[in-house]
């Protein structure tokens, strides 16, 4: 509602000989009344798109530490189970709100349908609406980059060799990329030439996510680490196993020494009828044929 009273401000003929004009004048609203109208039933339909996201809300408030850190970020455990959810909620939630405010504001301004010239204000506006977008498409990056301790391309669960070391760059290039043009798009308000600019990072930005992001990691799995993959996952293997034995609490295990007979009198299988029944029998020649 606050961009669109700036609005309203800026271009205050944008509704002029409009349908939302002729149905102010009709109903007798003033067009403010029904812009919060509708702006109040688009939060109501906003807040139960995340209303089921109430437990994680809750767990993220209430969150402890695991007192484990991850290998590859140096992060708590606690980080992915708690905080990453929600980040990846708000974000797109987020994003939501700045489309639905953008097209807001270009309706409302009649920028397009009344004209291409746009006023300073305005075009400042935009950008800087553009620029948060573009600010939660780089935050999405790193959640992205975040979610490679999830990863299912290496020899085992979790990152590997191809997300550290060309995966997460790219994510990191990409991050970058992206607040470079958020900021190009709200220097273009005062210096208009500088959208040639913003064209060249978008295309930059549009190559380097397709091969950085997707090519050559694929190239990188493919050629470095399959053909010697035990060497270069070796790292993320013991990463596996450690952390695996650790969830399990196979970590402190004690062994202690257990002193077996070497050998069974008659009087011992005498004894144990229940044991000796169920003892298996195994025939040789499936188990050749298994184990061979």
């Amino acid at each position: 509602y606050v961009n669109y009273l700036i609005v309203r401000r800026l271009e205050p003929a944008g509704l002029i000989s409009t349908p939302v004009e002729q149905f102010s004048e009709a109903s007798g609203l003033r067009i403010s009344t029904i812009a919060l109208v509708a702006f109040t039933l688009f939060s109501l339909l906003m807040g139960l798109n995340v209303a089921g996201e109430w437990p994680q809300l809750l767990l993220f408030l209430n969150q402890s530490d695991f007192g484990v850190a991850d290998p590859v970020f140096g992060r708590d455990v606690s980080f992915y189970v708690f905080t990453l959810p929600v980040l990846t909620i708000a974000r797109g939630w987020l994003q939501s709100v700045v489309i639905a405010t953008i097209i807001m504001v270009v309706v409302v301004s009649g920028v397009g349908w009344r004209g291409w010239r746009v006023r300073t204000g305005l075009l400042l506006h935009l950008g800087v609406l553009g620029a948060l977008y573009l600010v939660l498409f780089a935050l999405g990056y790193q959640i992205e980059a975040a979610n490679l301790v999830y990863s299912q391309r290496g020899a085992v669960f979790g990152a590997g060799y191809t997300d550290v070391n060309a995966q997460l760059p790219a994510y990191n290039l990409l991050t970058i990329v992206t607040l470079i043009a958020a900021a190009l798009l709200i220097v273009t308000a005062y210096v208009r030439r500088a959208w040639r600019a913003i064209v060249v990072v978008l295309v930059a930005w549009v190559a380097i996510a397709v091969v950085a992001g997707s090519i050559y990691p694929s190239l990188v799995q493919r050629f470095q680490v399959s053909p010697n993959e035990l060497t270069l996952e070796r790292p993320y293997i013991e990463h596996n196993i450690r952390f695996t034995r650790m969830a399990y609490a196979l970590d402190n295990i004690v062994v202690k020494p257990f002193e077996a007979a070497q050998r069974v009198s008659p009087e011992a299988v005498l004894s144990e009828p229940e044991t000796i029944r169920n003892v298996r029998l195994w025939d040789y020649r499936p188990l050749l044929e298994t184990y061979n």
